[in-house]
């Protein structure tokens, strides 16, 4: 069951992506990651964010609340298998009967719509995080690598600790980055031993952790699939059972968070979109109880708003689930461009009736994946982007 009564006061996030320099400590490391157009390649591939849809058109379930002109549901759990609203309750944007909007219209059962940021690699969080941002997530250490880099009987949860507890303390949204990816794997997992330790793996960090809002269950699925995915059930009938298998482990033991199929490019070029699509309809087909698609969003400077508005319009029409703008950043120098793009950009984002929440992916020079990306200088000084980004969340917050 996801229920949101009792959340709408607070800000969510969609996060997601990685940066796959600086691997240490047992982390699994890849070589060789295919890239789709503009993907900006890391050590070893391009980084990324695992995320999640729902059954397109909306999965069913029982007792879900109604919802009214698009308001959050009150009165209420939504109860669903993977999926958007329960049936009988009016979903917003106009549809009837349960089922998601082909135009664009949330779910009932999803928190309002946010604005995030992360906390970098073996970084603290800040302690004004929440003055900025209304949600919170991981860049690196909540990862499977990271969390266990040596073995089984492993388990490294102090900054995972850190960021859920502070983000419950102030009430900001804690999203969980990521279950599964292709790097920054722990060494030792294995496709003979994945099946088991899998399990451990998301029993153990939804027990831990039993109000992470967001999952990004699945990161970078069509070029990244993980080396021990055949573990998980390999391509099996669907072409993808590994992703089938890899979300309903995470339902079973997450049934409360929202669970992200998350992928790079897929907003910005043909191939990558058209790809992703194939994939989704796929593993959906096949049962996969997926929540929302996770769009990363780092080329969108480059492809154009445009061109990520009509791929968003597309995603929207085709699916009917909600979309998070996971890892967004603007990689220019000049403060003037990077300004205009962010302007563009989040306003259409943040206008767009199915786009649920946008995460930028850091926020501080020199710890950032896309280096001019930065929006405050290792001196503190906040670059114009920044200064209107922090006016856009005060006033929509």
């Amino acid at each position: 069951m996801r229920s949101w009564l009792g959340l709408a006061g607070l800000g969510v996030t969609l996060m997601g992506g990685c940066s796959t320099s600086g691997l240490d400590g047992g982390v699994y490391v890849a070589s060789g990651g295919a890239a789709g157009p503009g993907a900006a390649p890391g050590s070893g591939g391009t980084v990324g964010a695992g995320g999640g849809a729902a059954l397109s058109g909306g999965a069913t379930g029982s007792g879900s609340a109604a919802t009214t002109g698009g308001g959050t549901a009150t009165g209420g759990a939504v109860a669903s298998s993977g999926g958007a609203n329960g049936s009988g309750g009016a979903s917003e944007g106009g549809g009837t009967g349960g089922a998601v909007s082909a135009t664009g219209g949330a779910p009932s059962n999803l928190p309002p719509k946010f604005i995030g940021n992360i906390v970098h690699k073996n970084n603290d969080i800040i302690p004004d995080f929440a003055d900025k941002w209304m949600q919170v997530s991981m860049e690196a250490n909540s990862k499977w690598g990271f969390v266990q880099p040596k073995s089984a009987s492993d388990w490294v949860w102090g900054p995972v600790e850190a960021a859920y507890d502070y983000a419950l303390e102030h009430g900001i949204i804690y999203k969980e980055h990521a279950f599964f990816w292709n790097f920054e794997q722990p060494s030792w997992v294995t496709t003979d031993n994945v099946a088991a330790s899998a399990e451990v793996w998301i029993q153990t960090f939804c027990q831990k952790f039993p109000d992470t809002v967001m999952i990004d269950v699945v990161n970078e699925p069509t070029y990244h699939a993980p080396p021990y995915k055949d573990g998980l059930g390999g391509d099996g009938a669907s072409g993808y059972d590994w992703i089938v298998n890899a979300f309903k482990m995470a339902d079973q033991y997450c049934p409360n968070a929202i669970l992200i199929i998350n992928d790079y490019n897929i907003i910005e070029w043909p191939d990558d979109h058209d790809n992703f699509v194939s994939i989704l309809q796929a593993v959906l087909a096949a049962g996969a109880p997926i929540d929302a698609i996770g769009a990363q969003g780092h080329d969108v400077a480059d492809a154009g708003v445009p061109a990520a508005k009509e791929f968003i319009d597309h995603f929207t029409e085709t699916f009917g689930l909600p979309i998070y703008i996971t890892e967004f950043d603007v990689d220019r120098a000049d403060d003037q461009e990077q300004l205009a793009i962010m302007q563009e950009a989040i306003t259409m984002f943040w206008e767009h009736p199915n786009v649920h929440g946008i995460t930028y992916w850091g926020f501080q020079e020199g710890l950032m994946w896309a280096p001019t990306a930065y929006l405050v200088s290792s001196g503190g000084t906040e670059r114009p982007a920044m200064t209107w980004l922090m006016d856009f969340v005060a006033t929509h917050r």
